[in-house]
């Protein structure tokens, strides 16, 4: 393959990874739940939270278990900036969001097998709060809390990783375009180090995702206890992150390997007539 060839090769490459890397950490499509029948298993907890704001007799109200009082929702799909979940709201809820001003644009409403009609099961989305300000619910073991909170920082430092890595290929691209113009050996080896400093922080990134996941489904604590049907698996903006590695990985060091070849070899001509000549002695 000539030089001309593996340039143009490196050119789109890297440009493919940085719009791949870009899609995938804009997306909240990294981890995804197929929809089941969730609603009784949503349902007590819902209920008992309507039986607290008086609008259903305390005697009708079908008593939680220990082990669903820290479920009110389960996730649906989640990404580094928002993340959505199932949830169980019924009229006298909708109504009390509407009294609140609570927005309803985020409620989509789903529609599952044995969905009765004093009762809805809903998808809501909500965006990442990374300040901490929102209401915290006790949980009931010490444990639980510690799940919950691996989970959260797990995904925030992938996040930041990934960030820095959409900021590494951003410059490289960016670059690439001037080195291809001025054929200078010293963009080519700054573009093939930033794309493979961008490869190695993507990994970083995926690795602390997969770990997150893992910790998720494998470290789950005795008392919490999902439907039979919820799995949580990944999803298409995973893959595109691990796309984007690959192609990141094989451009740095194609502009790695056009640096030296740039540097070996001469690519211009010695203007003739030109050549200084030796002061005569």
């Amino acid at each position: 393959m000539g030089l001309t060839s593996l340039l143009c090769l490196a050119l789109m490459t890297g440009l493919a990874a940085f719009v791949l890397e870009s899609v995938s950490i804009a997306t909240d499509n990294w981890a995804f739940a197929a929809q089941g029948d969730f609603e009784e298993f949503l349902r007590p907890n819902i209920t008992d939270t309507v039986a607290e704001l008086g609008t259903v007799p305390q005697e009708e109200v079908i008593p939680p278990t220990s082990t669903r009082s820290a479920l009110n929702s389960l996730l649906k799909n989640k990404g580094f900036w928002s993340y959505c979940e199932y949830m169980y709201f019924t009229d006298e809820m909708l109504e009390l969001r509407n009294l609140s001003g609570t927005s309803q644009s985020n409620l989509n409403q789903v529609q599952v097998q044995g969905q009765s009609g004093t009762g809805h099961v809903f998808v809501e989305c909500k965006a990442v709060n990374f300040t901490g300000g929102e209401e915290v619910i006790p949980e009931p073991d010490a444990s639980v809390s510690a799940y919950w909170s691996a989970i959260f920082f797990l995904d925030r430092a992938a996040s930041g990783f990934a960030c820095i890595c959409v900021g590494l290929q951003l410059c490289a691209v960016l670059t690439s375009f001037q080195a291809a113009y001025t054929t200078l050996p010293v963009l080519f080896t700054d573009c093939g180090v930033m794309f493979l400093f961008g490869a190695f922080f993507q990994l970083v990134c995926m690795v602390l995702f997969m770990i997150s996941m893992s910790v998720g489904i494998l470290e789950r604590p005795r008392l919490l206890i999902f439907p039979n049907d919820y799995k949580l698996e990944y999803s298409w903006s995973f893959y595109m992150g691990w796309g984007s590695f690959i192609l990141g990985l094989v451009t740095g060091i194609a502009y790695l390997l056009l640096a030296r070849a740039w540097e070996t070899e001469e690519v211009w001509l010695k203007p003739m007539g030109k050549e200084k000549k030796s002061p005569a002695l």
